[in-house]
């Protein structure tokens, strides 16, 4: 394009000659320099989208991956109280320096070094920076997906972020029998609301955020709570929570919740502060307020079988049990039976119900929502 504006114009040959002179093998190895490039490069950034040469990054929906979301702001389609300006400035053009700029002056650094003409290196970095291009496999930028849970590769081409899978070999990978970029990042499916069963026994229904108690994380987390887990994981653990030991737990956004019913429905929610006390409709069976951003529900009877494991004496594990049920829980009694659960690892469910349900109220939040199923099998039934 005629009018594509140079980034090593910007830079200018004064603070190229500086960054190779140095010999910088590392960002941040000199906070002036980075400072200086950072906010060259935000402007250039800026100027490119301002001409339509650059846009957003929409290839991805279903992802979520922190740099992508700040490029986006930066083009105007995500919202942030940080203007896109500093955004460009101070987030994306510092990740953006050592793969497109700091690693090609390297580069030349390095050629200089090793007997190519001064002239000749720097004019072929200036080549390679003007490209807005990444190619080299050690230029990517490692990327962490909060939806599924994955290291991923970000690469530029043409100014343009480009995300790798660098699990998945690419053709040019394969031919050359070393992993470069990987192959090109998939979309996931879209969130959605999830569904599973456990089983209420003992009429006790207990809420909290997390069973504190010795042992009981060593059993079914494995020492390792996975509570800063992506959402598609977290879903799995809630999963294997049910399948495994009878209870739950789903993450959430929120740390005051409180649980309602309407007599058919039983649902943990959570209000903004400047709505009303209370959800229309249903009655309010108890609040709870805590650090933890995870909401566990159990059957009484399920957590005893837990602590008998823990313990090995059903009487030491009753009384632990019982040291467990802190302030910090909501007890209810409930009519037995096989209850459906309906949650979701993005922290709520409220955007998948239907317009007209009951709990689609302005400023409510539903984290999960209970549905009785049919009542317990009977011995024969069980047994069958």
């Amino acid at each position: 394009m005629a009018d594509m504006p140079l980034l090593s114009a910007r830079i200018g040959d004064e603070r190229i000659d500086r960054v190779i002179d140095t010999q910088l093998d590392a960002l941040g190895e000199s906070r002036e320099i980075d400072q200086e490039l950072a906010a060259i490069l935000g402007e250039h950034l800026l100027d490119l989208h301002q001409r339509g040469i650059i846009g957003a990054h929409t290839a991805l929906p279903n992802r979520y991956i922190n740099e992508i979301s700040s490029w986006n702001i930066m083009c105007g389609i995500e919202t942030s109280p940080i203007e896109p300006r500093e955004v460009a400035t101070e987030f994306i053009a510092h990740r953006m320096l050592p793969s497109l700029v700091y690693i090609h002056l390297m580069l030349a650094a390095s050629f200089i070094k090793s007997g190519t003409p001064r002239d000749q290196a720097i004019e072929l970095a200036k080549q390679q920076i003007d490209s807005g291009t990444s190619r080299l496999h050690m230029a990517q930028i490692e990327v962490h997906d909060h939806v599924s849970g994955e290291d991923l590769a970000l690469h530029f081409d043409n100014w343009m972020p480009v995300i790798y899978d660098k699990s998945v070999p690419s053709l040019e990978d394969a031919r050359s029998g070393r992993l470069h970029r990987g192959s090109l990042a998939q979309d996931l499916e879209p969130s959605a609301m999830r569904s599973l069963e456990i089983k209420l026994e003992s009429g006790d229904f207990i809420i909290t955020d997390w069973v504190r108690a010795a042992g009981f994380t060593d059993l079914v987390d494995h020492g390792d709570p996975y509570r800063g887990a992506s959402e598609r994981q977290s879903e799995q653990e809630s999963f294997r929570y049910a399948k495994d030991f009878g209870f739950t737990s789903v993450r959430t956004a929120r740390t005051s919740i409180e649980v309602v019913s309407n007599g058919s429905i039983l649902a943990v929610v959570a209000r903004d502060d400047d709505i009303a006390d209370s959800v229309i409709g249903f009655e309010s069976l108890g609040r709870l307020d805590y650090d933890l951003r995870q909401v566990t529900i159990a059957d009484r009877k399920a957590l005893e079988a837990i602590f008998t494991t823990i313990h090995g004496d059903p009487v030491l594990a009753a009384s632990s049990l019982q040291e467990a049920m802190t302030d910090e829980t909501i007890r209810l009694p409930t009519m037995p039976g096989i209850y459906r659960v309906n949650f979701s690892g993005t922290g709520s469910i409220d955007q998948f119900l239907p317009s007209r349900h009951p709990l689609r109220q302005d400023g409510l939040t539903v984290i999960m929502m209970l549905e009785h199923v049919s009542g317990l099998p009977t011995a024969d039934e069980a047994s069958a």
